[in-house]
């Protein structure tokens, strides 16, 4: 991972949290949704399929990985010389490199979910070890370590060790705060979330599968006298809806659904911030990349009304029913626009 991604993911981590999230962290999967809005100011939504928590897979492989020590950084690799050609020649011991001290940056609490433990961000700069200055006329010759030396790398591996420990618990308890207080790293997470989703009104069922994804059954009834949001998710602090409806002054209702696009799953644009915590937690550029190939997004969305349809972004308009107008649009990899309508109660 090259230092400067690491570096944006911990600073996603900290300083932006999910409050910066709108694109946060579900993606529809394949499915069925259908909203049906009335003139006297009732509606219900309904959505039926599949729903995809990213990254959760790969953040509950954090629990399987393990911070190397000093066995993997070669401790009883060779030392070395740099010596005249004349063997006889006085042997040119080491230089070592100064190295300029680097000012600890602080923890920033990010804004919008539960205050967590803060501390100092110290990233310590790795000590190179001792460099060898060489001249013309001289040439590396191979010997065995001191035991001061190898005393020496051990110190330094166990130092990068601990601080690599620190940072990864550091990480999971700023997820485990977007999270909602779920460990994210935790493989019973799916269920934990399941279970949490299935107490809350409208969710009929919620069965978690594998891998992140769970095969839901939402439907609920009410009135647009107040703006309506889907998903929403008890003590998470930020989640980009699938659909929202905005009751405006003059009895309209703005209709938009950014999650039935295929654009929800694009790492760019507001996703960005999300998708770099994941990769700086658990891996790097090539698991971001892995993100997008696990969200299939394949569905239906239909939405209908007696009301004025004063604007929407079908493909061919609406279609007149017994009951109103009919809007459907088709979700998949190729569609890039999202569901846009404005209607009008009578």
């Amino acid at each position: 991972m090259k230092p400067w991604v690491a570096n944006l993911a911990r600073m996603a981590t900290v300083a932006a949290g999910c409050a910066t999230l709108t694109g946060c962290f579900l993606a529809p999967g394949k499915f069925d949704a259908a909203m049906d809005l009335r003139s006297d100011g009732t509606f219900s939504y309904r959505y039926d399929g599949q729903i995809q928590f990213v990254g959760l897979k790969q953040l509950a492989e954090m629990k399987n990985r393990s911070s190397p020590g000093f066995d993997e950084l070669q401790i009883d690799r060779p030392c070395y010389d740099w010596v005249d050609n004349d063997d006889n020649a006085e042997t040119i011991r080491d230089v070592p490199v100064a190295v300029e001290p680097v000012p600890a940056p602080q923890a920033v609490q990010p804004l919008g979910f539960a205050p967590v433990e803060t501390e100092a961000v110290v990233e310590v700069p790795r000590v190179p070890p001792p460099m060898v200055v060489a001249r013309p006329g001289t040439k590396r010759v191979e010997r065995p370590c001191t035991e001061t030396e190898i005393t020496e790398r051990k110190e330094r591996a166990e130092a990068a060790r601990k601080r690599r420990v620190e940072r990864e618990e550091r990480d999971l308890r700023q997820m485990k705060a977007v999270f909602g207080g779920v460990d994210p790293s935790d493989p019973d997470a799916g269920r934990q979330i399941a279970e949490r989703l299935s107490k809350q009104a409208g969710w009929k069922s919620v069965v978690y599968r594998e891998d992140g994804l769970f095969e839901v059954s939402f439907e609920i009834e009410s009135r647009i006298d107040h703006d309506f949001a889907f998903p929403t998710m008890e003590g998470f602090t930020s989640v980009s809806p699938f659909i929202t409806a905005y009751r405006r002054n003059g009895d309209t209702v703005r209709i938009e659904a950014p999650g039935f696009a295929s654009a929800s799953a694009d790492q760019s644009g507001p996703n960005l911030p999300y998708f770099l915590l994941v990769a700086g937690a658990f891996g790097g550029k090539n698991d971001l990349e892995g993100l997008t190939e696990t969200l299939p997004i394949e569905g239906t969305f239909t939405l209908t009304t007696d009301g004025e349809v004063l604007a929407n972004n079908t493909d061919e308009g609406f279609t007149a029913f017994e009951g109103g107008k009919r809007m459907v649009w088709k979700v998949d990899r190729i569609s890039g626009q999202a569901p846009l309508a404005l209607i009008r109660l009578r």
